[in-house]
């Protein structure tokens, strides 16, 4: 059994974060609710709205490297600066964001890492019903300890480079019953590296995928809401195994409907199928369902819980693992004991079964975090985590 112990405050400036939308359905849960006395307001510059924050934490970990063998703990020292800027027009849109996350340990400087990351989206409105739709960014990122791609067990931790190209058009056609509402196309690129000299057998790769989705809605005046969505497909997605004569080729199918029974009660389902296959006729392939679930039920204003279950498909960090199957399952609840405090509580489960060897791999995880808005620029957060 392995347990990773996490304790830590911290305090924000100028959070960037911005209240999610309530979704199509008119619901709000304790998080995406609108503060109109604790929300930042941000930085007016022309036509756009700047939105710095600054979060500084310190926390002990237990188990840094989340081994059962050797157990090292430490003290960490985290900074995570970030700016987003957003379009204030009438017509189209823009958002531009740049992040970074620096951590210290004192005890153990070979954990020492820093991520970025910037991007950008844009939406281009041809009419009042159709859009062109675009994102990028780029970013150097790391693998998270315990994570199936922590292949550096007796050194720094992964880290690769991360590419990201997408864009997409969609159009609403109306309240229609069997006809699509919308229709949209996307291709993505994402190079992973590991850091040169890390002790690491995660393999460079490079993965391409296109998807087209489509869909069809209920009448929006019918209770309860619904929207139903046609098959979501990816069916290129290639990767040289270095040291090997072989390509992987998978792909994967959704299909789904989202639902609003009430404000209360709102989320979506989906089921599929997955498979990759190997050129090279020794190595097994993998296939089985896919599936998506994901409900939030507010039982009154003040409280929140959301459930999300998903099956899929995901990349190995190394060529000699195979495809692997992962299932999780999370459950979280949040509660507003104050206008300005909020608490709440996280559980997780994780399967992860290898396709190229025998293996499988089970993580439990939970947490407990209450958050205190002091003003529009300052919160404080206490956090215990388990894994």
């Amino acid at each position: 059994m392995c347990a990773t112990l996490l304790i830590g405050g911290g305090g924000r400036a100028g959070s960037a974060s911005a209240q999610m939308s309530a979704g199509r359905f008119g619901a709000q849960s304790v998080l995406e609710r609108t503060r109109p006395d604790y929300d930042p307001i941000g930085l007016r510059l022309g036509t756009f709205t700047i939105l710095p924050s600054l979060d500084a934490n310190t926390g002990y970990d237990s188990n840094v490297r989340a081994l059962q063998s050797p157990v090292l703990d430490d003290l960490i020292f985290t900074l995570r600066p970030a700016v987003v800027a957003r379009s204030n027009w009438s017509r189209n849109a823009v958002t531009v964001r740049a992040s970074s996350d620096i951590q210290r340990f004192v005890d153990r400087p070979v954990e020492n890492a820093e991520q970025y990351q910037i991007g950008a989206d844009g939406r281009f409105d041809i009419g009042s019903r159709t859009h062109l739709v675009a994102d990028a960014r780029v970013g150097r990122l790391i693998e998270a300890r315990g994570s199936t791609g922590d292949t550096a067990l007796d050194g720094e931790p992964v880290n690769f480079m991360d590419y990201h190209f997408g864009t997409g058009a969609d159009h609403d056609f109306g309240p229609l019953r069997p006809a699509p509402a919308s229709r949209s196309t996307n291709s993505a690129m994402a190079i992973a590296k590991p850091r040169a000299g890390a002790r690491s057998t995660t393999a460079s790769a490079i993965t391409a995928r296109s998807s087209a989705t489509s869909s069809s809605r209920c009448p929006s005046r019918l209770p309860p809401a619904c929207s139903f969505a046609a098959p979501s497909i990816r069916p290129i997605t290639s990767t040289n195994l270095p040291g090997r004569a072989a390509i992987s080729t998978s792909y994967s199918a959704l299909t789904g409907i989202a639902f609003g029974v009430t404000p209360l009660l709102y989320g979506s389902i989906g089921i599929g199928y997955f498979a990759q296959t190997y050129r090279e006729p020794s190595l097994d392939g993998t296939n089985g369902l896919n599936y998506s679930a994901a409900i939030t039920w507010n039982p009154t204003l003040l409280a929140t819980a959301s459930f999300t279950l998903n099956r899929a498909l995901q990349r190995a960090p190394s060529p000699t693992l195979g495809a692997i199957t992962t299932t999780t399952g999370t459950l979280i609840a949040d509660y507003e004991l104050r206008r300005n405090l909020i608490v709440g509580a996280t559980a997780g489960y994780s399967r992860n079964l290898y396709g190229l060897i025998d293996r499988t791999q089970t993580q439990m995880t939970g947490s407990a975090r209450a958050t205190y808005l002091f003003s529009r620029l300052i919160s404080s957060t206490l956090r215990l985590d388990y894994l």
